[in-house]
């Protein structure tokens, strides 16, 4: 099996890591105390900081904040690290992600780091994740991405739930489901495994 794993908000708790950025890394913060930054929970989506923050400190984000770890330090969800590996069980896992090119060493070692089983590492600049090849599971916490990936033909496609994806329901286009846990995902790998060879 060829399994495809997006990172951020799926392994990778990119939007903590931008918050604390901001709050306490960002040179003279005036965000330090603002309760919109304490955590993810007051944002829907990644898109909606920079609503909340003066253009040069996005801009700043997104220049010196990747130079700065952005992309290099951070939470990952709960259970990730297991569950990447128990996935590896069942075939070649691919790392796909979507970030800037100068991300791209932070990336590498942020795996090699954790020790995460990937055998093929895709940073994208854009482009849909359908051009990286064909799949046989995709896990993606953006939904145009998973519908993407079912155009593509790709057998099982799974949707973590996140806050910034509720407004779509849990079967919102047919072979798209919604997960709650990476146990969940795994099973869903493991009956598409099972299928597949009877």
């Amino acid at each position: 099996m060829r399994i495809g794993i997006d990172i951020d908000g799926v392994c990778y708790k990119w939007i903590n890591t931008a918050l604390y950025m901001m709050r306490e890394i960002l040179p003279n913060s005036p965000y330090k105390n603002d309760p919109a930054f304490a955590g993810p929970e007051v944002h829907t989506s990644w898109m909606h900081i920079p609503d909340r923050v003066e253009k040069k400190h996005w801009k700043w984000l997104w220049d010196e904040g990747v130079e700065k770890g952005l992309f290099r330090h951070g939470d990952m969800y709960p259970g990730t690290v297991k569950a990447l590996n128990k996935l590896s069980e069942f075939g070649r896992l691919v790392a796909v992600t979507q970030r800037p090119h100068r991300a791209a060493k932070d990336t590498f070692d942020w795996i090699g780091y954790h020790g995460l089983p990937f055998e093929e590492i895709h940073i994208l600049q854009g482009e849909s994740k359908t051009t990286t090849g064909k799949y046989d599971a995709f896990i993606d916490d953006k939904p145009d991405n998973c519908r993407e990936l079912i155009k593509a033909g790709t057998p099982v496609v799974c949707l973590p739930d996140r806050p910034w994806n509720q407004q779509f329901g849990d079967q919102y286009e047919l072979g798209v489901t919604r997960t709650f846990s990476w146990d969940q995902f795994i099973n869903i790998v493991r009956d598409y495994e099972n299928l597949s060879r009877s």
